[in-house]
Parts: structure tokens; C-alpha cells; sequence
């Protein structure tokens, strides 16, 4: 059971839960530590080249939105700094740029992982 943080958060507990814990939460550390050290040392190169093919992706997604903003619209995208521009119209903007951000990101990782062996 995963339940020694309960254990050791309590004062009045900590000394029957370090006794009879003790030989419980001993195996499922040892696993975990090794689980997080199989992780981190699987795919170094996925680590590296994941975030530079994320900014990569992004830059060229973000020169894509915005052309199609101004095919779409004739005008440039709206920017955070024009105050004729209406609040609306700018935010809607930075939340379509940051959801594309976003899905690149866990899409460039993610496949890079699968690439590279994960």
C-alpha cells in the first residue's frame, strides 16, 4: 500500500507507523527508485532533441496561424500591446496560439520518445 505519507504526516502515529510500516514501505521505495531511474536513463537523446524539435514545430505553427489570421481577416493578428484592438479578439488569439503551443509540445515529446526507443 502507498499510504506512509499518511503515516509519517501525523505526529501521534509516527512511532507505530515507523515500527509496523517499516517492512511494508521498504519494497515499494526500492521499486520506485528504480522505476524513476530506469526512466530518467531510458532516452537521453528523446530529452535533448524533444524540446528543439518543439520549438521548431511551434515557430512554424505560430507563422501558419497567423497567416491564415491575415487571409482570413486582412489584418495582422491582434497583439498584446494594440489597445485598439478589442480585449476579446486578443485573448481569444493568445489562447489558440497557447493550445497549439501545448499539443505540439506533448506531440513532439511523445514521438520523439517513440522514436528514439521509449
Amino acid at each position: 500500500m502507498r499510504h506512509s505519507w499518511v503515516m509519517t504526516a501525523s505526529s501521534t502515529h509516527d512511532s507505530t507507523a515507523s515500527d509496523s510500516g517499516a517492512a511494508h514501505t521498504t519494497p515499494l521505495d526500492a521499486s520506485e527508485s528504480s522505476d524513476s531511474t530506469q526512466a530518467s536513463g531510458k532516452t537521453p537523446m528523446a530529452n535533448l532533441v524533444a524540446p528543439i524539435v518543439a520549438l521548431g514545430a511551434t515557430y512554424v505553427a505560430r507563422k501558419t496561424l497567423a497567416s491564415a489570421y491575415r487571409a482570413a481577416t486582412g489584418s495582422a493578428p491582434p497583439s498584446n500591446t494594440d489597445r485598439t484592438v478589442p480585449l476579446g479578439r486578443v485573448l481569444a488569439w493568445a489562447a489558440l496560439g497557447s493550445a497549439t503551443a501545448a499539443v505540439i509540445e506533448v506531440v513532439a515529446f511523445r514521438s520523439m520518445a517513440r522514436f528514439f526507443g521509449e
